[in-house]
C-alpha cells in the first residue's frame, strides 16, 4: 500500500527561477523591515493549533537581535492575541494565489500540527519547521527540522538554524526542486 499525498497546484504553488525577486512582496506591502526573515504559518488560529508558540518564539528571538517577523495566515480564536505581539502581522484568509505570493515572499515556514499548506509551501521553496505531533514527515524530512511539540526552547533553536542564510538557502532549493517531484498533479 502507497499513501497519495494530495496533488499541489503548480499555478500557484511554485518557486522563480530567481527566488529573492519575490522576497519583497510582503515587506513592502506590510511595512516590514527589509533586513528581518520573515517566519508564516497558514491555517486556524485555534488552541488546538497553537501559533502563539510561534510568535513567543519570535519575541524571544527579537530579544536577542535575532531580526525576524511572524506572519500568520488565518483566523481563529488566537487572532486578536497575536496581533498584540510586537514582529508580527495577521492576516485573514486569502485566495491560494495570494498564498502562493506570500508563502514565495517568506524564509522559513512553521506548522504546529497537521496540515497540508506545508507541501504548497515547500513547493514555494519554503525550508519548514514542523511539531513533533506531525507524524507522517518522510516525505518533507530532507528539507524539514522538527521541534518538541509545544516546547518553546526546542522551536527556538530550531528557527536559529534556520537563520544562517546559506543553509536556509539550500533546503529552499531542495524544498522546491522534491515538491516538484512529489506534490505536482502532472
Amino acid at each position: 500500500i502507497e499513501l497519495l499525498n494530495l496533488p499541489v497546484d503548480e499555478e500557484y504553488f511554485y518557486q522563480n527561477e530567481n527566488p529573492e525577486k519575490d522576497k519583497m512582496y510582503l515587506k513592502e506591502k506590510f511595512n516590514i523591515p527589509k533586513d528581518e526573515k520573515i517566519v508564516i504559518f497558514s491555517g486556524k488560529l485555534s488552541d488546538e493549533k497553537n501559533p502563539i508558540i510561534i510568535a513567543e518564539a519570535i519575541k524571544k528571538l527579537r530579544k536577542k537581535n535575532l531580526k525576524l517577523h511572524g506572519v500568520f495566515v488565518g483566523e481563529g480564536k488566537q487572532s486578536e492575541i497575536l496581533k498584540s505581539y510586537s514582529g508580527v502581522t495577521v492576516l485573514p484568509f486569502v485566495p491560494i494565489s495570494t498564498l502562493g505570493k506570500y508563502f514565495r515572499s517568506s524564509d522559513i515556514g512553521i506548522w504546529t500540527s497537521e496540515s497540508i499548506s506545508f507541501l504548497d509551501a515547500a513547493c514555494c521553496g519554503l525550508p519548514l519547521i514542523l511539531s513533533d505531533f506531525v507524524k507522517d514527515i518522510q516525505h518533507v524530512e530532507e528539507f524539514t527540522h522538527t521541534y518538541k511539540h509545544n516546547s518553546l526552547n526546542s522551536l527556538c533553536k530550531k528557527i536559529q538554524i534556520l537563520m544562517k542564510n546559506d543553509y536556509r538557502k539550500n533546503l529552499s532549493k531542495m524544498a522546491s526542486e522534491h515538491g516538484k517531484k512529489r506534490f505536482y498533479a502532472s
